[in-house]
């Protein structure tokens, strides 16, 4: 205690006997607290994000405790925010009690072997003390009815050897033909076309081993082991020398895609992280890109196309619409800002990506704060779009409801942006939230033109994430020419399972017919939309 006394008498000598002079020290000592109070509350959220991120659901849906807390926050200081939509403000919350689900049936179009279960003769024969004849009746139960279960069967993969025999004929003895040097000596059955001319690979079993890691990301040191106990010795790089052949063959089939994606009207692009180990100049730990490309044409019909590229710099984005004339959607991403100032670009912004930033804030704050007011907002603009689309309108009432009913929504979210982005620290999860809503509003409310248009850009977002589980499974391309004929090969399977085919038989038919197509139009009846007879791909639910 006696020294505690005489530290706290030094430090009242050092301090000046001047007032002004100590109300300059406490205002700067009020300064350094302000400012390591906006520090912690910074350092807080970011310890929030990272704890949802490490330990809670990756979900951003709202649950019920969500919206009935949407309007307790919702302050904002010195002023007064702009209204919520009725719609938000009117909701009622009910509650569903939901039956367990069973077991779902199996599918018709399997095929299916009847057993029939029956008694015979003598076990349906009457054995009844009581009858007049007993031990010695004829008499035999009657068929009254019948009972069914099903169960499913499974047939282990078998690969067979198919060998070929080619027969060779020589000269026709006879002394009425005369001799030519034109005609041969020795003439032999055709070989026929194939997608990879020389070795034991044939088209079905490219398509498996293609469908297997490109649809579901299955390593090729894995599909190694599975053919192996099947009883066949293949080695991944045997393999991985025939995924880099069939890319190469396809390269026609996909420029007749990359003409097609190019005729618009809507290109929803979007870009991921791949390394790439052995590329020439570049070291092993630098992150390369693969940029995907989702055509939508007005028919319904959808292109998938992957490419791949060191770097995602903008001259990438505008090599890839060199030509296009149409609509473009996209996030946030500088890479696209160059592209999407062409004169014949309709550049429209990403509502879900705003969206996501302002989820975050509102986890960063503990489920509490302004955030909650923003996702109110959205919900709202996704709820009429859904509410337009579930109607049966055409394309110029649907863009007129669409412009009636969300617009407003919009006035008001950016009314409220506006008043947030002076009362918010900008280096706040909120504050950079407002940020980049403020910055994209423009494009984000560009979907309201057509009616092909969405408020996302979730389209390629999902197209991407099959490269994205891959890339978890398989880490790394080892060069080059591998990430490009990984950029090839998830084109087509993704354009298949875009247009609703399965990807194996699809492949299949692409690898039987492609070595086959001398002509363009043989080419396009190689299309997905205007293929028949491949089944449909069946999404595990």
């Amino acid at each position: 205690m006696k020294r505690e006394g005489t530290v706290v008498a030094h430090a009242m000598a050092a301090l000046p006997d001047d007032v002004e002079q100590l109300k300059a020290i406490i205002q700067g000592k009020d300064s350094v607290i302000t400012e390591l109070e906006k520090r912690n509350s910074l350092l807080l959220e970011q310890v929030t994000i990272l704890e949802k991120y490490r330990f809670a659901r990756s979900s951003e849906r709202w649950t019920d405790d969500d919206r009935l807390q949407l309007y307790i926050f919702n302050e904002v200081e010195g002023a007064t925010p702009p209204e919520l939509p009725e719609e938000l403000e009117t909701e009622q919350i009910t509650y569903t009690r939901h039956k367990p689900k069973g077991r779902k049936p199996i599918s018709d179009d399997l095929p299916r072997t009847v057993v029939v279960h029956e008694l015979s003769d003598e076990q349906r024969r009457c054995d009844l003390e009581g009858c007049p004849e007993f031990g010695n009746c004829s008499k035999l139960r009657p068929e009254i009815g019948e009972q069914t279960r099903e169960e499913l069967e499974f047939i282990p993969a078998q690969i067979i050897v198919k060998h070929h025999v080619y027969k060779s004929y020589g000269e026709i003895d006879c002394e009425t033909v005369s001799a030519d040097e034109s005609t041969p000596t020795v003439i032999s059955a055709p070989r026929e076309k194939r997608i990879i001319p020389r070795g034991i690979v044939t088209a079905s079993l490219l398509a498996y081993i293609v469908a297997s890691k490109f649809a579901d990301a299955l390593p090729l040191y894995r599909l190694e082991r599975i053919l192996r106990r099947i009883g066949v010795e293949i080695s991944r790089q045997t393999m991985s020398g025939w995924v880099i052949a069939v890319a190469l063959a396809c390269e026609v089939y996909l420029d007749m895609l990359r003409g097609r994606i190019r005729a618009g009207p809507l290109i929803n692009m979007d870009e991921t992280k791949v390394q790439v180990l052995h590329e020439p100049g570049r070291p092993a730990e630098r992150q390369s890109f693969m940029w995907v490309m989702v055509g939508s044409e007005t028919d319904g019909c959808r292109i998938v196309l992957y490419h791949y590229a060191q770097t995602r710099e903008s001259r990438i984005a505008e090599s890839l619409l060199d030509g296009y004339n149409g609509a473009l959607q996209t996030d946030g991403c500088p890479s696209y800002h160059a592209v999407g100032a062409r004169k014949d670009i309709y550049h429209v912004g990403c509502l879900a990506h705003a969206r996501r930033k302002f989820h975050e804030a509102y986890i960063g704050a503990n489920r509490t704060g302004e955030a909650n007011t923003a996702l109110g907002f959205i919900k709202e603009l996704y709820r009429i779009e859904r509410t337009l689309r579930s109607q049966e309108l055409t394309d110029g009432q649907f863009v007129e409801q669409r412009r009636k009913l969300s617009a407003p929504v919009l006035r008001k979210f950016h009314k409220w942006l506006v008043v947030m982005s002076n009362n918010v620290l900008p280096e706040s999860l909120l504050g950079k939230a407002v940020s980049y809503a403020l910055n994209e509003y423009r494009k984000i409310v560009r979907y309201l033109k057509y009616a092909y248009l969405t408020p996302d850009n979730n389209i390629a977002e999902r197209a991407i994430k099959p490269f994205v589980i891959g890339r978890k499974a398989w880490l790394f391309n080892n060069t080059p020419r591998g990430a490009h004929a990984s950029a090839a090969l998830y084109s087509i399977v993704e354009t298949a399972r875009a247009n609703n085919l399965d990807p194996f038989h699809y492949l299949y038919r692409v690898f039987s017919e492609l070595p086959k197509a001398d002509t363009d139009e043989k080419i396009e009846r190689l299309l997905p939309w205007n293929m028949s007879g491949i089944p449909a791909y069946r999404k595990a639910t």
